[in-house]
């Protein structure tokens, strides 16, 4: 936390602080009356209950996208204010700020090839959540014979993250395919892509 003392700044060590709030020991800590005071100074300068809100107020009633409007604690954020208090962190509070100013990037998938036919009705794989979350992306390639009525059968995977077997599988069987590739081995090349910037 950084405090204003006239023209002085000084920083105060969140330990210091959830020691004070949390000790669970039965003897009064050392600080206890110096970290009361300092938060019913905030309670003045902010308003009561400042411990139990946000940093960042939630949306509008019937405006749920995009940040909320303005404020001074979020330019304040913005500019940088508070990262010298998270030196050690691997992001900065207004790098953080920034990226949330981004649009969530959507993951995709697409037929990288089909040999030696391609399906007449595609249907797309789902982008798994999980694989989402853990920022996995790459190649599914694999296999299906194609059946007298130009349906996908026998999928059988040849390489790829495993993340992706089971929606590749699941996408492969509504494909259907001319009535001329009938009995013809079909290889095909699936790519998951996250579309998640790299990190600088």
């Amino acid at each position: 936390m950084l405090a204003h003392c006239g023209t002085q700044s000084r920083t105060i060590r969140a330990d210091i602080l959830d020691r004070d709030m949390f000790d669970p020991g039965a003897h009064t800590p050392e600080h206890t009356s110096w970290t009361m005071e300092l938060l019913s100074q905030l309670d003045q300068v902010a308003g009561p209950s400042v411990m139990d809100r946000p940093v960042f107020p939630p949306p509008n009633e019937g405006n749920n996208v995009g940040l909320p409007p303005e404020t001074d604690t979020l330019r304040d954020i913005s500019s940088g204010k508070y990262d010298e208090l998270f030196k050690g962190a691997p992001d900065k509070p207004s790098d953080l700020y920034h990226s949330a100013e981004s649009k969530p990037v959507v993951p995709n998938v697409r037929l990288v090839s089909s040999i030696p036919s391609r399906p007449e009705k595609f249907v797309q794989p789902d982008f798994p959540p999980i694989a989402k979350l853990a920022h996995a992306d790459g190649i599914v390639s694999f296999t299906v014979n194609v059946g007298a009525d130009g349906s996908a059968t026998d999928f059988i995977v040849e390489s790829g993250n495993k993340l992706f077997f089971g929606v590749t599988e699941q996408a492969a069987k509504h494909w259907k395919f001319s009535s001329d590739a009938a009995g013809q081995k079909i290889h095909g090349v699936l790519e998951f892509m996250t579309n998640c910037p790299a990190k600088r």
